[in-house]
C-alpha cells in the first residue's frame, strides 16, 4: 500500500487550489526558488506551460510567452533541484511531439533523431529548449524523463469540445486535406503514463502518445461515427491559417509527424485507450455522465508523493 502526500506550487495570482483538490499543500513559485523542492520530495512533475492553441495572434509576444512559460519554469525547478539536500528520485518535465520535424517518410520514437539541423522551425527549437532546461549534471541522482506529449483528448477542453460542438450542427469536417498525421492520446492514458512513470526505471524521452497512428481525416470519421452525426465540409487550410497564423496553423493544425509510444510499448505499459473509437466512446460517456470517471482521484495519485508502507 502506499500514502499520500500532494503539493501542489502556483503561479503568481492563482487561487488557493482548494476548489482544485481538497488536500493539496500549495506553495509559490518564490517559495519554490528561495527554498527549494519541499523536503523529503520522491517526484517533481512539471506540466507548466502557456497553451499553444489559446486564442489570440501568434505574434512576437505570443511566442515568447510560451516559451517563457516553459523554459523558465522547467529551470528554475531543475535549479531547485541541484540545491536540494535530499533530491527527488524522479523530475517528469512536459514537452511535446513538436519536437519532431514533419515529414512524410519517418515514423518517430525515441531512438529517432527529432529534427534535421536545417530544418528546426520555432516548435522543434521550443520543444529541444524546453527539454534542454530540464537537464541536471550527472551527479545529482533525480531520474529525468521527459514527456512528449501528442494532442491530449479530453472533455471539456480544445480540441474535443469544439469537435463535438460542430458534431450537433453536422458540420465537423476535415481540416484541409484530412491526410495529414495527428498524434493523439487520451487523457486517462497521460495521467495513467505518469502514474507509471513514477515507480518504472524510464529516463529521457519518453512519447506520450496513442499506439494507433492516425490521420485528421479518421479522427473526423471516428467522432462522426460515434455521435451518429454527419460528417461536415472541410475547413480549407488558408482559413486555418487566418484562424491561427500560417506558422501555427502549418505546424500544429495542417501538417505533423508521425509519432509512437516505443518506450511505453517496450516496458508493458497497457493503454486504456489504444484506438481512436475507444477514445471518443470514452469522452462522448463522459460528457453524457460527468461522474463516470473521477479525474480528480487519478491526478492526486500523479501529482503525489508517495510514502512506501
Amino acid at each position: 500500500s502506499s500514502g499520500i502526500n500532494a503539493e501542489w506550487p502556483l503561479r503568481p495570482g492563482s487561487k488557493s487550489g482548494k476548489d482544485f483538490l481538497q488536500d493539496i499543500r500549495t506553495h509559490s513559485w518564490e517559495d519554490i526558488q528561495l527554498n527549494g523542492i519541499p523536503h523529503s520530495t520522491d517526484a517533481v512533475i512539471n506540466l507548466s506551460g502557456r497553451t499553444i492553441a489559446s486564442p489570440g495572434f501568434f505574434s512576437s509576444q505570443f511566442k515568447e510567452d510560451l516559451r517563457k512559460s516553459r523554459i523558465e519554469t522547467t529551470e528554475a525547478i531543475a535549479k531547485a533541484i541541484q540545491k536540494s539536500e535530499n533530491p527527488p528520485k524522479v523530475f517528469m518535465a512536459a514537452s511535446a511531439v513538436g519536437v519532431y520535424e514533419n515529414r512524410e517518410d519517418m515514423t518517430y520514437t525515441e531512438d529517432t533523431d527529432p529534427c534535421r539541423p536545417d530544418h528546426h522551425n520555432f516548435f522543434t527549437e521550443l520543444c529541444r529548449d524546453w527539454e534542454a532546461a530540464s537537464e541536471l549534471p550527472a551527479d545529482i541522482p533525480t531520474r529525468v524523463a521527459n514527456m512528449r506529449l501528442g494532442v491530449v483528448l479530453a472533455p471539456g477542453t480544445l480540441p474535443m469540445a469544439s469537435f463535438l460542438r460542430m458534431t450537433v450542427l453536422n458540420q465537423l469536417g476535415d481540416v484541409g486535406s484530412g491526410t495529414q498525421p495527428f498524434p493523439w492520446i487520451h487523457i486517462s492514458d497521460v495521467i495513467r503514463s505518469i502514474e507509471y512513470l513514477l515507480t518504472e526505471d524510464i529516463h529521457g524521452p519518453v512519447n506520450f502518445v496513442a499506439p494507433q497512428i492516425i490521420t485528421n481525416s479518421e479522427l473526423t470519421q471516428a467522432i462522426v461515427d460515434v455521435t451518429l452525426s454527419k460528417k461536415g465540409p472541410s475547413l480549407p487550410p488558408l482559413l486555418v491559417e487566418m484562424i491561427m497564423g500560417k506558422e501555427r496553423a502549418l505546424s500544429l493544425m495542417l501538417d505533423s509527424p508521425k509519432v509512437l509510444p516505443k518506450k511505453l510499448l517496450d516496458h508493458g505499459f497497457d493503454f486504456k485507450a489504444p484506438e481512436i473509437r475507444s477514445a471518443v466512446k470514452l469522452i462522448v460517456d463522459e460528457v453524457s455522465n460527468p461522474e463516470s470517471i473521477d479525474y480528480s482521484a487519478l491526478l492526486e495519485k500523479v501529482i503525489a508523493k508517495r510514502k512506501n508502507t
